[in-house]
Formats: C-alpha cells, structure tokens, sequence
C-alpha cells in the first residue's frame, strides 16, 4: 500500500513540474538549458529586423536592382532553378521555385545590433542567394570553378572539376573501382557456387527429402528432417 502511495506521489510531481513548466514557472530539481533560450529568444529578434522596412529597403536597393548576381554561383534574382538536366525544381507544393538574391554578412559583428545589421557595408556585406546563404552557414560553398556544386571549405574544387584538370588521376580512380566491382562480382559468383553445391551434396546424402522443400530451407528445418 505504501509503495502504490509512493507512486502516486511521483507521478502528482511530473504532472506538476511540467504544468509549472509550460506556465512558465520554476521547479526545483528541473532540467534546462538557458543558452539554447538565449539563442531562441536572439534569432527571434533577428527575424523581427528583417521584417522591418529598413531591412526591406536595403535589400531592394543592392539586390533587386539589374544587373545584380550571387557572389558564390553567379544567378540572377527571379531565374527559374533548374535540375542538372535543364528541368526547373518544384517545391513540396508543386510550384516553381526560383533564385532570390538576398544580403549575407560576412562578420557575426553586424549582428550586435539592427543599425549595424541594416547598414550597407561593402567589406563585411555580399549579394547571394537563400540557397547559397543556407549552405554557408552549415559550413559549404560554391566550387570557383563551375559555381554548381557545393563542397566544404577545406577543398578546393569539386570532383568532376578536378577530374577535368587530371586526366590521368580520374582514370586510375575508375579503373580501380571497375576492379573492385569486378572483384565483388566475382566473390558473390564464387559464393552462390558453393550454396549450390552444398545443397547437391546434401540432397545426395538425404534422397528421402521431399521435393515440395526448396533449396533455401533453413538449417533448422534439415536438422529437424535429420531427426526424422
């Protein structure tokens, strides 16, 4: 009776805790994370610049204008965003999608403030795209070359670019990997020959089998079959 007292006491606590929780109160004994808050609340402010006329403005005036591209793969504001095959891509909803030129700030100083994030600085700022924003902030970008492909930053070019510049290298490379398709090839090839011929010589020793068994059986099934 006292542990189903007991019980009942911890799960009145939970149901406490976290209706203090989600009231915005404090419990004791209550795990949390301040700076993930901190980092909710400042994102939060961020956004809210953004949908300032300030911000609308500055946007409009370096990367709306003609003549205006992403630094990183050289599109323009409003051009269809097409596959490796010409296709334009959809989004999830099925409609077009297209590039949108956008402002990056190169210094996390810029965000100290809305003045200094609202302000056009040409040495700490850049034109590019929401895709191209997107990926440099996980930490890729743009290879100089072809402007299609992302890599990481440590690399310098993407792989068919640096195929192109070396022949030789790109060859060996596909030779060895036919080499090792053939090598697999060969072993799978080698491997089912052995099932096959364990399964020979283990119906020549069991004629008594019955045919409606096929040669897949399990090994419990032939050791019940040896049994019998």
């Amino acid at each position: 009776m006292q542990g189903l007292l007991w019980k009942e006491d911890v799960r009145r606590k939970k149901i406490l805790g976290s209706r203090l929780l989600l009231d915005g109160g404090e419990m004791n004994g209550a795990v949390t994370n301040p700076q993930s808050i901190r980092v909710k609340n400042r994102r939060a402010e961020q956004s809210k610049w953004r949908s300032h006329k300030r911000w609308k403005q500055l946007v409009a005036d370096h990367a709306h204008v003609p003549g205006a591209v992403c630094v990183h793969c050289l599109r323009k504001h409003r051009e269809p965003i097409v596959d490796k095959n010409g296709k334009q891509r959809c989004d999830k909803n099925g409609k077009p999608r297209f590039v949108y030129l956008t402002i990056n700030h190169k210094s996390r100083a810029k965000y100290w403030s809305e003045d200094l994030y609202c302000t056009w600085d040409e040495t700490d700022m850049e034109i590019c795209c929401n895709d191209c924003n997107k990926n440099i902030e996980i930490g890729l970008k743009r290879c100089p070359i072809c402007h299609r492909t992302y890599i990481g930053w440590q690399d310098y070019c993407c792989q068919p670019c640096w195929d192109e510049r070396h022949p030789e290298e790109a060859q060996n490379r596909m030779a060895s990997v036919a080499q090792k398709k053939e090598e697999k090839k060969a072993l799978l090839k080698k491997l089912r020959d052995d099932e096959k011929r364990k399964v020979k010589e283990w119906k020549a020793a069991h004629p008594k089998t019955p045919k409606c068994l096929s040669e897949h059986q399990t090994s419990k099934s032939r050791q019940t079959l040896k049994l019998q």
